[in-house]
């Protein structure tokens, strides 16, 4: 559910362009594992 809820976060269009860069890289280091890097 946490990976989820960080998904829909980056998704935010509420998020500025630099807390979207940064989520997007956070969430590929933590999903990388699961989720193919062309999903980003």
């Amino acid at each position: 559910m946490k990976k989820d809820f960080e998904i829909m976060l980056i998704l935010n269009p509420a998020l500025s362009d630099e807390e979207s860069a940064t989520s997007i890289e956070n969430i590929k280091q933590l999903v990388g594992f699961y989720v193919p890097s062309s999903c980003f």
